[in-house]
């Protein structure tokens, strides 16, 4: 696509649009038969595929600085689902091939929407690992 939005090219349909750090992919939330899911494409013109498949409204995905995960917000899609989760959305993460899902806030009737990584300054040293507070707050290492 030029500046002036004019030479556009159609890759497909869906919404939230994030790239990934190295520009070769897309994550998008793409409306499925059980909810809008997240989706990631090669570009140009790759071939789309679900990530994950629920029954949640996924969607705003964020990959991290590194590439191998994303982060998306995740709501309820049905109303039997919206009832019994307090119609509440969730921060989720994944690896970024769409394995090991899991909310890493836990907030009854509270909505956690678009997710967003924080990059590694230039000089702080590689994590260790983060986990997970049973509250939904994520610890880092060496942070309070």
């Amino acid at each position: 696509m030029q500046a002036d939005g004019s030479d556009c090219t159609f890759i497909t349909e869906g919404c939230h649009p994030a790239w990934s750090p190295d520009g070769l992919l897309i994550a998008f939330s793409h409306r499925e038969e059980r909810g809008y899911e997240i989706c990631a494409m090669t570009v140009p013109r790759g071939v789309s595929r679900p990530l994950l498949s629920n029954d949640w409204l996924d969607r705003n995905p964020a990959w991290s600085p590194d590439g191998t995960m994303i982060a998306f917000d995740s709501k309820p899609d049905t109303p039997r689902e919206r009832k019994a989760a307090g119609d509440d959305e969730e921060i989720v993460v994944m690896g970024s091939a769409g394995a090991q899902a899991h909310a890493v806030t836990v907030n009854y009737r509270v909505a956690d929407t678009g997710p967003a990584w924080r990059p590694r300054l230039r000089d702080e040293p590689e994590p260790a690992g983060g986990r997970v507070r049973p509250n939904g707050g994520i610890i880092v290492p060496g942070r309070p």
